[in-house]
């Protein structure tokens, strides 16, 4: 199979290089979904890893930016013990991802409550649908509301992950439609009003580069998957 695609990847490289879209996608979700554990240093640890494994991404702009601020707190995070600097992610975290109380950092990021065109109610409708006509069923052991910000970037992982185990050029279309249609209707639809709010409120460099990383990564996505699909346009 090879994609007819402006993006020129044979397949060998198309596999990789989704995988590695996934591989970010995953990163957003899991920082959303993972609490950090207030105590401790193997989170951090671990979480640093990962950042540093962004380092390949060269993008100007707010991913660029982003990345760059992440792993500059990454080589010295303020703070005298690799214990401290944990505390101070699960408290910046909490006040950025979880919206405890009205005052105490940004509304939560729930599609429903970030958009303005639809009531709550058919947000939540419409992003069930579209995991559905992905081939995704929202489990019963789900902790989160499928219009999580988490769960919406998981989804997004997985579509991407699928996509090396597609044997058609058909469908490996009808998976990036899927990808374009999702980012388009529901994450892009939001996401800048929440991560303005992230910028403005976060009390880390860390978190101030993964809002700017979260923002920076959709917008990019946006426009490989339009160079994907419209080959020779633009």
């Amino acid at each position: 199979m090879e994609p007819q695609t402006s993006v020129e990847l044979d397949p060998e490289q198309w596999e990789e290089f989704s995988c590695s879209r996934s591989r970010v996608y995953r990163f957003l979700a899991e920082i959303f979904l993972t609490p950090i554990p207030p105590h401790g240093s193997e989170y951090s640890r671990r979480i640093f890893a990962a950042t540093a494994a962004l380092a390949h991404i060269e993008e100007s702009g707010l991913l660029g930016d982003g990345v760059e601020l992440m792993n500059q707190f990454a080589a010295s995070p303020p703070g005298e013990t690799l214990e401290a600097v944990q505390l101070a992610l699960a408290v910046d975290r909490t006040r950025l991802c979880r919206g405890v109380q009205s005052g105490y950092g940004p509304p939560p990021p729930y599609e429903s409550v970030y958009r303005s065109d639809l009531m709550p109610t058919a947000a939540l409708r419409e992003v069930v649908s579209a995991f559905r006509e992905g081939g995704f069923a929202v489990s019963g052991d789900l902790l989160e509301r499928p219009d999580y910000v988490g769960v919406e970037l998981s989804y997004m992982a997985e579509l991407c992950a699928s996509e090396s185990s597609v044997q058609s050029e058909e469908g490996l279309e009808r998976l990036l439609e899927l990808e374009q249609r999702f980012l388009e209707e529901h994450l892009l639809s939001w996401i800048s009003r929440y991560t303005k709010e992230m910028r403005q409120q976060a009390q880390t460099d860390f978190f101030q580069g993964f809002a700017r990383l979260l923002e920076g990564f959709l917008v990019s996505e946006r426009r490989f998957l339009a160079d994907a699909l419209n080959p020779g346009v633009g």
